[in-house]
């Protein structure tokens, strides 16, 4: 779905396509190889190592999952290479709190695979203002109803955003 919407969009529309959560890159590889086909740039933004330390208030979060999915830097870089298109991509180390605000550049198309909910809301209030108009947010964690939640929540985005919640289109039903 993430590669029919890269390749529909018209070339004249601005915008990168970014992933925060990158693991050991695989998805960054089948990325890459249509940013490579379409001439975008390829922004990966991860901390390299692993899952943060669990928030109190973050009820998706446990304390035992820190550095959990840790892929180095390295080891995505290499998976990249041998399966992908190394050269259209762009390597962000650190955690999204650090890295993500300083977003400038517009974006075609988000995928957050961040499992947390802490994780998640630094992604959207970042990357949501710099998506481009018909752009696209997708999540990896839509089996985590409290992370869908956040695109209907009426209070989230008339605080951050000052506008009515986005919605979450194919939220529970899973693709194949």
């Amino acid at each position: 779905s993430m590669a029919v919407k890269i390749l529909e969009a018209p070339p004249d529309i601005k915008g990168d396509i970014v992933e925060c959560g990158t693991w050991k890159g695989g998805s960054a590889v089948n990325l890459s190889l249509v940013c490579k086909i379409v001439g975008r740039k390829l922004k990966i933004y991860d901390s390299f190592e692993g899952l943060p330390e669990a928030l109190p208030e973050d009820k998706t979060a446990l304390p035992s999952s820190r550095g959990f999915f840790c892929g180095s830097l390295e080891e995505v870089k290499s998976n990249i290479a041998k399966y992908g298109e190394l050269d259209c991509c762009e390597f962000i180390e650190g955690w999204y709190q650090d890295t993500l605000p300083k977003i400038k550049d517009p974006i075609l198309l988000g995928f957050l695979d961040v499992d947390f909910q802490a994780s998640l809301d630094i992604c959207v209030r970042c990357i949501w203002p710099n998506l481009v108009d018909k752009g696209y947010l997708f999540i990896d964690d839509y089996v985590i109803l409290d992370n869908c939640a956040l695109f209907y929540s009426e209070k989230y985005w008339e605080k951050y955003f000052q506008r009515h919640p986005p919605g979450l289109i194919g939220a529970g039903s899973g693709l194949s």
